[in-house]
């Protein structure tokens, strides 16, 4: 069982006590993903070109150092990290290696059922929501959106897929945040990992990357000005960014390179700590790898993609998604628990 870390480290340093009898409870969590963002991009941007990374880096939790799953730095592995909390291989692995197909399963690749963040959400009567910019994200589901063949009730509330369009993705997830936010959403933008396959990973000033980049850091202001101008979202709601894998050169699929392996995690929202570095707030249980990728077996771990799947549970005050190794039995979330 792996040990990652824990949030009441997080808020500890942050003299949580002092917050409790006034800490609203957190209603709504958003995870954004960025596919192929690199951490680097963000600062090669800087605060100019990326103010709305750098707002939420400011007034948030964060780190610039985190890692993909140490065995795979693709897609379809590192979102299946991000939505069920395990590593890819492994017994306790979630399984799923395919980065192309629209008609696999998680379950069917593993041969048994996976829980997800949905799952856990659904059973404790929470709506979900799902929205992605890549066709092949159908996994997903295919996985946990119903099956009636097998019994299987959706745990995806609302949904859509787009073919590359993160203007279109992020019209469709402004339009239900208008209808009702739902309380666990996952959101997909494919911007950066595009920009990187046609023209390269290139941190040039001007290159098609860093636009691509730049976009998302405006796709990320439309959502957190509609949450700031909602006084009930405003008071309720933390949003998590992080990406699947970096790149360099036009690819991204050698787990021994830092390019592809070091990405962002930034937290961001309601009675999150502000301005906090994760790894400092959690020195006694997770270590910064510095330049390094780590295997799952080391004591301390560094703070992975895989991680947001028990944070969003804990910022909820669900429990951890059942079968998970990652933020189990504790999560990153830096926020100050009531």
């Amino acid at each position: 069982m792996l040990r990652i870390i824990s949030a009441m480290c997080v808020v500890g340093v942050f003299q949580a006590s002092a917050f409790a009898e006034t800490q609203e409870k957190v209603f709504h969590v958003v995870i954004i993903s960025l596919d192929g963002l690199r951490s680097d991009a963000i600062t090669q941007l800087g605060p100019e070109l990326a103010p709305n990374f750098y707002g939420m880096i400011e007034n948030g939790a964060s780190t610039l150092n985190a890692r993909t799953d140490p065995d795979r730095t693709v897609t379809m592995p590192n979102h299946a990290c991000m939505i069920t909390g395990r590593g890819v291989l492994g017994i306790q692995g979630h399984g799923y290696v395919d980065n192309r197909s629209t008609e696999l399963s998680i379950h069917a690749n593993k041969g048994s059922y996976v829980s997800s963040i949905f799952d856990v959400a659904k059973e404790h009567g929470l709506t979900t929501g799902f929205f992605a910019s890549k066709n092949k994200f159908q996994v997903f589901l295919n996985s946990y959106n119903g099956d009636s063949r097998l019994k299987q009730p959706s745990v995806i509330d609302v949904h859509n897929l787009t073919d590359h369009d993160d203007q279109a993705t992020v019209k469709h997830f402004l339009k239900q945040m208008g209808r009702g936010l739902p309380a666990l959403t996952f959101v997909h933008f494919a911007g950066p990992d595009q920009a990187g396959h046609r023209h390269g990973w290139s941190l040039v000033k001007g290159s098609s990357y860093l636009s691509a980049v730049q976009k998302e850091d405006v796709y990320l202001g439309e959502i957190l000005r509609t949450i700031e101008k909602d006084p009930v979202l405003a008071r309720s709601t933390v949003v998590i960014v992080t990406s699947d894998h970096g790149g360099i050169e036009d690819d991204h699929d050698d787990v021994t390179k830092m390019e592809d392996y070091r990405i962002p995690l930034i937290i961001w929202g309601k009675g999150v700590a502000r301005g906090m570095d994760l790894y400092k707030m959690n020195k006694d249980i997770r270590r910064d790898p510095g330049n390094k990728q780590v295997p799952y077996g080391q004591l301390l771990q560094p703070i992975r993609n895989g991680d947001v799947a028990n944070c969003a549970m804990s910022i909820l005050g669900l429990p951890m998604v059942p079968g998970s190794t990652i933020g189990n039995p504790d999560s990153i979330c830096g926020v100050i628990k009531s």
